[in-house]
């Protein structure tokens, strides 16, 4: 959405897909992320959910384990998309993003060193950024 708005277009992108993320070390069960996106789904067919417990992701990563979600997001491969909203009340929501908003503003896609370049670029061509968005800039 940030980026459509620094490209002054009329119509949104559409998602590809809604991520929801959580920190939970208790959850015995590591396919409970099936039974979440499945009640999404139910609620909001039109979408793509992706559901997972940051707490055991690392595994899946090769990491050390991750302390909390802003830790987890802070190994993602571009810097921009390290960013979560919460609700923390009704109408009150809550930002927190690993490396801040300024890049995202600026209209910066930014590798994060905490993953092989590779991946980083692997990821910048796949999703189309800069077809869709061709003012964004690759920062190093």
């Amino acid at each position: 959405m940030v980026r459509d708005s620094l490209h002054n277009l009329d119509s949104p992108t559409p998602f590809n897909d809604v991520d929801v993320i959580y920190f939970d070390p208790e959850e015995a069960n590591p396919d409970a992320y099936i039974k979440y996106e499945s009640q999404l789904i139910q609620q909001m067919p039109e979408l793509n959910w992706q559901v997972r417990n940051q707490a055991i992701m690392h595994g899946r990563n090769g990491d050390s384990p991750y302390k909390s979600v802003l830790d987890a997001m802070s190994y993602w491969p571009e810097k921009e998309t390290a960013i979560a909203i919460r609700q923390t009340a009704e109408s009150q929501y809550e930002c927190i993003a690993a490396f801040g908003v300024e890049s995202l503003l600026k209209g910066d896609i930014t590798y994060n060193s905490n993953r092989p370049r590779k991946v980083f670029d692997d990821r910048v061509k796949s999703k189309g950024w800069l077809v869709r968005w061709p003012q964004l800039s690759v920062a190093p």
